[in-house]
């Protein structure tokens, strides 16, 4: 398997949809699962709504 697509299962790139050609923040998978359950309120963390 490439590299490049044994890295994709590993990080999460993010890009800026107001800058385009910027290059994109990286954050690990589990970095990127623990935000997003923070987001949806999973995780106990109140958020705004």
């Amino acid at each position: 398997m490439a590299s490049h697509r044994v890295r994709r299962r590993c990080v999460v790139p993010v890009r800026d949809s107001k800058i385009p050609a910027a290059r994109p923040l990286v954050f690990s998978a589990a970095s990127w699962s623990a935000f997003m359950e923070g987001v949806r309120g999973e995780a106990g963390v109140d958020t705004v709504g």
